[in-house]
């Protein structure tokens, strides 16, 4: 459940995630040359639209039209980044399935489900509904949106009514899905709903995972869950790292316990964590 508002905030780059972008190992520069690369040719094709091939002008404009639609908080540079990465390991054959834990409207599940090949699996977790309560280990700037939220005041995204006040959110997500010729079985995707700490258990390999669910507790309880199963060379896409506090100390957190077994680099406004042993 996606809790964001459109307000400024100060972010950084400190903390665990910036020392492990500027260690300088092998696996560290092996993957930023790809995710360069990878960003190089996704941009190549805005400045030289006659080159794309019919397929990704179609995700290019399913990207466009889930921004036009308020379907996501997600810029789109990076809604076009969980694209690169979805191709990323498309093109490396990393085996495993794609999860996204906190769906909210469903927009990036879309960009997702569009992007990504039909014979991968796409699992989605979120409550779909209120957002639960911040635990103790949160920060000030998480307890101060959930105290907006549980005002009834809060906005949702570029203003629009706040959809976690919505009581049938799920159907609400599934409708935004078939608008965009998404369907759970024709693209093999599942929908799991209820709380991450209740729902959240994985014994595959895992390829990509998209983590959006804001607060320090189902932050931490999806990165112990999906990187003991994240295949080398996958990745796991933070979306709040530079959003929120209590998201940063989870994160920081559980990079301190895996150090040596992935690298960590900003992309714009989101982490990603790229296994490497």
């Amino acid at each position: 459940m996606k809790s964001t508002d459109s307000s400024p905030r100060n972010v950084t780059n400190s903390g665990l995630a910036g020392q492990y972008d500027r260690s300088p190992s092998a696996g560290r520069i092996h993957a930023v040359r790809v995710f360069d690369l990878l960003a190089r040719a996704w941009r190549s094709g805005a400045n030289g639209r006659n080159s794309e091939s019919p397929r990704q002008k179609h995700i290019r404009g399913v990207v466009r039209n889930v921004g036009r639609q308020n379907l996501t908080y997600l810029s789109r540079n990076s809604l076009e980044h969980l694209v690169a990465v979805c191709e990323q390991i498309d093109d490396l054959h990393i085996p495993g399935l794609i999860i996204e834990a906190g769906c909210a409207l469903g927009g990036s599940a879309i960009v997702l489900a569009t992007a990504k090949g039909l014979e991968r699996r796409f699992d989605i977790y979120d409550v779909f509904g209120m957002i639960p309560a911040p635990s103790p280990e949160d920060t000030p700037d998480v307890f101060k949106r959930y105290s907006t939220i549980l005002s009834g005041k809060a906005r949702g995204i570029r203003g629009s009514p706040y959809y976690g006040y919505e009581s049938n959110l799920l159907d609400i997500v599934l409708a935004n899905f078939k608008r965009f010729g998404i369907g759970l079985e024709t693209h093999n995707m599942r929908v799991v709903k209820g709380l991450i700490q209740d729902t959240l258990s994985i014994n595959e390999p895992v390829a990509m995972a998209h983590i959006d669910v804001d607060w320090y507790s189902p932050v931490k309880v999806s990165l112990s869950r999906i990187f003991p199963n994240l295949s080398v060379g996958g990745t796991i896409v933070l979306d709040d790292y530079f959003a929120w506090g209590g998201c940063k100390k989870a994160t920081d957190e559980y990079l301190a316990t895996v150090q040596g077994q992935c690298v960590a680099m900003r992309t714009g406004s989101v982490l990603s964590i790229t296994r490497t042993s």
